[in-house]
């Protein structure tokens, strides 16, 4: 195969052979010119002069002017063979040198580009190669950016509404797909215990806002499970803002039990809220109603969005659904993460809870739960309860859980809440993907 050199030389050669034989012919040509010229004008003379006489110009004597002989006519032969040297034969030269420097230059630099060219082709895979991996990364930092979620009550408005079983995405992130095998699990724990009362869950990473539910609007009677959120409001509303402290006096109440220890006198709020955490203890949870209803709960409450969990003249447990719930553990997941004194210890009271379904539900886990659980069993079914909700954690991931029953409080239906607690919990690890 012939290299760009050989093919630039070849070239070249051709083009100056031809050049050097036209130059040969033309002086062959113009010294034959000359030489008939010559002996044309030895051989007539009398007829150039006649036609001299003829064509020449007449002076005022009636005699003709002398016509001028070219002087390239009369000048003597150049010996056969020899180049020319009169101005126009070195002009032609000089212009040939020129188209010659000319052609060169032009086919180097065609050569050139043929071979930058070349050099483009074999260098574009890995150009490729090199877009793609490139693409490849922004579209995978993108999708790390995309489960990133910060989570705030407001969010869990988006949450479905459907009386089935439903997943969904608070973020950016892909709507989570659980198997069948999951599917068919939560759905049996549901109509084993349906035929008890309402049912409804959330369960979401407040990591990734990726999430399960069903039959999340439906209301029910909360029961002690709303003392958790109380304790919160007291803490991030009054004691942070410095309206009230922990070591505050608060008046007691008889209003549930009159021998309870509870039921007059002066007592600090941190003992009236560690009693009605830890140990679900009526009286010390009215106590902190009666004394803290009018220092703006209703405005924190609608704030957070539970607006089902407003006070009521009625009762101090609201009727409330579990996306209410959820949207309260997801304002106290925010707090505890500000790590202030006062959330350093509301923290460490919700992880000692002495009732808890969904620490009962998932004690063969490593799971960490830090929840407030509710129960009651009335004649009338409206006051009917098994509720729990909190914060659960596995290995460092947080979630937030809320189901929400109207079922009799009895050790059946503990049972059975347990079951849907522990079939909806199994989708983690889907969630936090």
């Amino acid at each position: 195969m012939t290299s760009s050199n050989d093919r630039r030389n070849s070239e070249r050669s051709i083009v100056e052979d031809s050049f050097e034989k036209e130059l040969r012919d033309r002086a062959r040509e113009r010294l034959q010119e000359r030489e008939d010229a010559l002996h044309g004008a030895q051989h007539s003379t009398p007829q150039r002069k006649s036609k001299v006489g003829t064509e020449g110009k007449v002076t005022l004597n009636g005699r003709h002017a002398r016509h001028e002989v070219p002087s390239d006519a009369l000048a003597p032969a150049s010996p056969r063979g020899a180049l020319p040297f009169s101005g126009r034969p070195l002009l032609g030269v000089l212009l040939a040198v020129l188209v010659i420097v000319l052609l060169a230059v032009f086919i180097s630099s065609t050569v050139s580009r043929c071979d930058k060219s070349e050099e483009d082709v074999a260098s574009e895979p890995q150009q490729v190669a090199q877009v793609q991996q490139e693409e490849q990364q922004s579209e995978a930092s993108e999708e790390v950016q995309a489960v990133s979620f910060d989570p705030s009550p407001q969010e869990l408005d988006n949450i479905p509404s459907s009386s089935g079983i439903e997943t969904f995405s608070l973020s950016n992130a892909s709507v989570p797909e659980i198997s069948e095998e999951q599917r068919s699990a939560i759905q049996e724990a549901l109509d084993n215990a349906t035929e008890q009362g309402d049912i409804g869950f959330v369960f979401y990473s407040l990591e990734t806002g990726r999430g399960i539910s069903c039959n999340a609007d439906a209301t029910v009677y909360g029961a002690s499970s709303f003392k958790g959120p109380y304790a919160l409001y007291i803490c991030e509303s009054l004691v942070e803002s410095g309206t009230i402290s922990l070591d505050s006096a608060c008046a007691g109440t008889a209003f549930y039990d009159s021998s309870s220890y509870y039921n007059g006198g002066s007592y600090m709020v941190s003992d009236l809220i560690d009693d009605a955490i830890i140990y679900s203890d009526n009286n010390a949870y009215g106590s902190l109603r009666d004394s803290y209803d009018t220092m703006g709960f209703d405005e924190w409450v609608t704030g957070v969005g539970a607006d089902d969990a407003t006070y009521r003249s009625d009762s101090w447990y609201p009727w409330y659904c579990a996306r209410s719930s959820a949207k309260l553990w997801t304002e106290m997941y925010n707090y505890l993460e500000s790590n202030t004194e006062t959330a350093t210890y509301l923290s460490a009271l919700l992880g000692q809870t002495e009732t808890s379904f969904i620490r009962d539900a998932l004690q063969d886990t490593n799971a960490l739960v830090k929840d407030k659980a509710g129960w009651c069993s009335d004649s009338d079914p409206n006051y009917n309860g098994v509720c729990d909700a909190g914060i659960v954690s596995v290995d460092g991931h947080p979630f937030v859980l809320s189901v929400m029953t109207g079922m009799a409080d009895s050790e059946q239906n503990r049972l059975l809440f347990q079951e849907i607690a522990r079939s909806v919990f199994e989708t983690n690890e889907t969630l936090s993907a």
